[in-house]
C-alpha cells in the first residue's frame, strides 16, 4: 500500500516534503483538503478568495476526518505509511529521509551537527517568508525582513561553502 500524504489543495507547508518525495521518487499518494472558505490569502497585495475548488481531485474536509486518521497530533501536512503516523513538515521530512535516503542527514556526528544548524536556520527564514507574504505588512516590517535574510543569507554562504550544504556530497 502506498504512503498517503494529506494537506490543502496548495503548496504551503507540503512544499518542502513534495520536493524530497520527488527527489527520492517515492511513489505516494495525496490526500487534499480544501482550505477553510473564511481564509483570505494574499496575492500580490490583495486579498482573494480561497473557496475556488478544482474537481478533478479528491477533496475531503479536514476537520471531518483530522480525528478519524489516527494521528497522535492530527495537524497538516501528516504522513501516514503503514503503521506509522505522522503530523508536522520537519518530522515528517526526518522520517523520509532516515528510511529512505539517511546520508541526507549527514554521514558523521559532525556532519549531522552542520545539517541540523542549516535546517533550523533555513526553517526560520521559510517562517518569516511565510509571515510576510501571508499577512498585511507595512514597509518598515518588509524592509525589516529583507535586511533580516540578506544578513542570514551571508552567513549561510559563509559558512556552507562548497558545492554541497556539507561536504561532498547530497544532504
Amino acid at each position: 500500500m502506498k504512503p498517503v500524504l494529506g494537506y490543502f489543495k496548495l503548496r504551503g507547508w507540503v512544499g518542502p516534503i513534495r520536493l524530497l518525495l520527488a527527489y527520492l521518487e517515492v511513489d505516494y499518494e495525496e490526500r487534499f483538503y480544501e482550505l477553510p472558505t473564511a481564509t483570505p490569502v494574499r496575492v500580490k497585495n490583495s486579498i482573494v478568495s480561497t473557496s475556488e475548488s478544482d474537481s478533478s481531485s479528491v477533496l475531503a474536509d479536514w476537520n471531518q476526518e483530522k480525528f478519524n486518521l489516527g494521528l497522535p497530533f492530527p495537524n497538516l501536512p501528516y504522513w501516514i505509511e503503514g503503521e506509522i503516523k505522522l503530523s508536522e513538515t520537519k518530522a515528517i521530512l526526518k522520517h523520509i529521509s532516515r528510511t529512505r535516503a539517511p546520508t541526507l542527514l549527514g554521514l558523521s556526528v559532525e556532519d549531522k551537527a552542520k545539517v541540523n544548524v542549516l535546517e533550523e536556520v533555513l526553517w526560520a527564514m521559510w517562517n518569516s517568508l511565510c509571515q510576510v507574504c501571508l499577512q498585511q505588512h507595512d514597509d518598515e516590517e518588509l524592509k525589516k525582513f529583507l535586511t533580516d535574510a540578506k544578513y542570514k543569507f551571508n552567513l549561510l554562504s559563509e559558512y556552507f561553502t562548497g558545492m554541497w550544504a556539507i561536504g561532498s556530497y547530497v544532504s
